[in-house]
Protein backbone atom coordinates (compact mmCIF):
# COMPACT_ATOMS: atom_id res chain seq x y z
CA UNK A 1 0.00 0.00 0.00
CA UNK A 2 1.59 3.22 -1.00
CA UNK A 3 0.82 6.41 0.89
CA UNK A 4 -0.04 9.60 -1.12
CA UNK A 5 0.84 13.49 -0.26
CA UNK A 6 -2.65 15.21 0.47
CA UNK A 7 -1.72 19.17 0.92
CA UNK A 8 -4.58 21.27 2.29
CA UNK A 9 -4.98 25.13 2.83
CA UNK A 10 -7.26 27.11 4.33
CA UNK A 11 -6.62 30.08 2.43
CA UNK A 12 -6.44 33.97 3.62
CA UNK A 13 -7.58 35.64 0.17
CA UNK A 14 -6.26 39.23 -0.76
CA UNK A 15 -7.62 41.51 -2.92
CA UNK A 16 -3.97 43.03 -3.45
CA UNK A 17 -1.22 40.66 -4.05
CA UNK A 18 0.69 39.41 -0.77
CA UNK A 19 4.22 38.67 -0.18
CA UNK A 20 5.68 35.67 -2.26
CA UNK A 21 6.84 34.34 0.96
CA UNK A 22 3.08 34.01 2.02
CA UNK A 23 1.25 32.58 -1.12
CA UNK A 24 1.30 29.21 0.63
CA UNK A 25 -1.55 30.30 2.87
CA UNK A 26 -2.43 34.07 1.82
CA UNK A 27 -2.64 35.95 -1.46
CA UNK A 28 -4.77 36.78 -4.16
CA UNK A 29 -6.92 33.29 -5.62
CA UNK A 30 -4.08 33.11 -8.93
CA UNK A 31 -1.32 33.23 -6.03
CA UNK A 32 -2.74 30.77 -4.17
CA UNK A 33 -3.69 28.53 -6.73
CA UNK A 34 0.07 29.22 -8.68
CA UNK A 35 1.55 27.49 -4.83
CA UNK A 36 -0.83 24.69 -5.40
CA UNK A 37 0.25 24.27 -8.76
CA UNK A 38 4.33 23.93 -7.79
CA UNK A 39 2.65 21.97 -4.99
CA UNK A 40 1.32 19.02 -7.64
CA UNK A 41 4.71 19.29 -9.54
CA UNK A 42 6.06 18.06 -6.95
CA UNK A 43 4.12 15.07 -6.71
CA UNK A 44 1.12 16.22 -4.24
CA UNK A 45 -1.61 13.49 -4.79
CA UNK A 46 -4.39 16.37 -3.46
CA UNK A 47 -4.95 19.27 -3.03
CA UNK A 48 -7.70 20.46 -0.51
CA UNK A 49 -9.07 24.20 -0.35
CA UNK A 50 -10.99 24.56 2.55
CA UNK A 51 -12.87 27.62 2.33
CA UNK A 52 -15.17 27.10 5.39
CA UNK A 53 -13.69 29.52 7.10
CA UNK A 54 -13.01 31.89 4.63
CA UNK A 55 -16.46 32.84 3.32
CA UNK A 56 -19.23 34.81 5.30
CA UNK A 57 -21.98 33.69 3.03
CA UNK A 58 -23.26 29.74 0.86
CA UNK A 59 -22.80 32.46 -2.21
CA UNK A 60 -19.67 34.15 -1.56
CA UNK A 61 -18.55 30.89 -0.83
CA UNK A 62 -19.50 29.16 -4.29
CA UNK A 63 -17.91 32.33 -5.92
CA UNK A 64 -14.89 31.95 -4.63
CA UNK A 65 -15.01 27.92 -5.05
CA UNK A 66 -15.47 29.12 -9.04
CA UNK A 67 -12.32 31.33 -9.05
CA UNK A 68 -10.47 28.65 -7.56
CA UNK A 69 -11.87 26.21 -10.12
CA UNK A 70 -11.05 28.32 -13.14
CA UNK A 71 -7.70 29.06 -11.87
CA UNK A 72 -6.77 25.67 -11.49
CA UNK A 73 -8.64 24.17 -14.73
Amino acid sequence: MALRRVFRVDPDVTTAEADPAQTHHRGTVRQICDHLKVMCAAGTGEVLVDLQLTTDSPEEFLDLAAEFMAELA
